[in-house]
């Protein structure tokens, strides 16, 4: 954490801190006043990137003051940028009225992914060929086992814990939402497999910005392994319960979520989507921008969800998908459950959005709309179980 402060006009002191994990810059710091320097509320956070000859400032994330005058910004450098220089700066409409001194910040590339040395790569599976013929190469074998790591333990080379303060990211209906967390409640590998729990506390604390008595636990692979196409496979055993209030999602992420414009844009895909209002189904959902008037299911084009694919509370399930140029194919224990020849819209051309490196993310939530969290009804303790995570390429 880099701590940085600046005086501007009229006795108004800026004091900020830059702080970078992986490519997710956090800025938190304060205002203060010397004197009375007018209306507060129409004052402005913004953390400006340097850009071009280095005499062009562009914004890249917007706040207000919060109480105490503290404040609080966050921003995902794009994959690409390696060093790049950052500045906070307080805004009355156009005028500027402090900013912070100037930042050079560097971002670490991650750690190269290897899989591990084994007899039997990814568990040994045997696949049939890759549609258009070939076979598969393992990339990434997690048995959370010691085959493939300590069989007590997540590989921190390998897997990131989601912790809400920091990241901002939570599930849940306002007031009840969970609060992501790095604790052995939460996250841990026993008998073989990956627990992720969501678990109400003895007392409510502070999460960032909001205080609840819920935790959950949510890991990915984000700045540690990244694959465009291929087949991604999870085994996983689901919260035994047809009570509402919870769900659970196995899913991909872009490595770059800003690349083709804001969610949607830049796509994301739910190959195992799980409401427990809905115990026995699995309801998979392709997020990207597309003209309904393209969906077609006699093509499977733009199909992005299903309805019917069929799962057992009391066993683990098997769920993967293959992702080629343009296509989609998810199975849940070998079924067909939904394939989606995707075509885009907001000018993009297949196999954009799709054609770059997604992280995979494993996730406990609470549910919403529908399936809201209940705190009278919701039975907690609720755990995910994860057997394995395969990859192929």
């Amino acid at each position: 954490m880099w701590p940085a402060a600046g005086l501007g006009a009229s006795g108004l002191r800026l004091s900020a801190s830059f702080r970078l994990s992986g490519s997710r810059l956090s800025v938190r710091g304060t205002v203060r006043r010397q004197a009375s320097t007018g209306a507060v509320r129409r004052w402005r956070l913004l953390l400006e990137q340097r850009v071009g000859n280095g005499k062009r400032w562009v914004t890249r994330a917007s706040g207000r003051i919060e109480r105490r005058g503290t404040f609080a910004l966050t921003w995902t450098v794009p994959a690409s940028t390696a060093t790049f220089a950052v500045r906070a700066v307080l805004v009355s409409g156009r005028r500027t009225l402090a900013s912070s001194a100037v930042q050079h910040l560097v971002i670490t590339p991650p750690p190269v992914q290897t899989v591990p040395s084994a007899a039997r790569p990814c568990g040994g599976e045997v696949l049939p060929p890759k549609p258009g013929g070939g076979t598969w190469t393992c990339t990434f074998d997690d048995e959370f086992d010691a085959s493939t790591g300590d069989a007590t333990a997540l590989n921190p080379s390998w897997w990131v814990p989601q912790v809400t303060a920091t990241s901002g990211y939570t599930t849940g209906p306002f007031g009840s939402e969970a609060c992501y967390v790095n604790s052995p409640n939460n996250i841990s590998v026993s008998g073989g497999a990956l627990h992720l729990t969501v678990r109400k506390e003895a007392s409510a604390s502070l999460c960032g910005t909001f205080v609840t008595p819920y935790t959950a636990g949510m890991v990915s692979t984000y700045m540690r392994f990244t694959q465009a196409y291929g087949r991604f496979e999870v085994r996983a055993l689901l919260p035994q319960t047809t009570a509402t209030g919870l769900q659970e999602t196995l899913w991909l992420w872009p490595a770059n979520d800003t690349l083709y414009g804001s969610w949607p844009g830049s796509g994301e895909v739910d190959f195992s989507e799980f409401y427990s209002e809905y115990s026995s189904l699995d309801i998979p959902y392709i997020h990207y921008n597309y003209s309904p008037s393209t969906v077609n299911a006699a093509t499977n084009t733009n199909t992005v969800t299903a309805y019917s694919c069929q799962i057992s509370l009391s066993q683990y399930n098997d769920y993967a998908v293959v992702w080629t140029p343009g296509n989609f194919t998810i199975t849940i224990n070998g079924n067909t459950c939904l394939i989606d020849n995707y075509i885009p819209d907001d000018g993009l051309t297949s196999p954009e959005p799709f054609n770059q490196p997604f992280f995979v993310a494993l996730t406990q939530a609470l549910g919403i709309n529908t399936n809201a969290f209940n705190p009278s009804s919701t039975p907690l303790p609720a755990t995910t179980s994860i057997e394995y995570v395969r990859v192929w390429k």
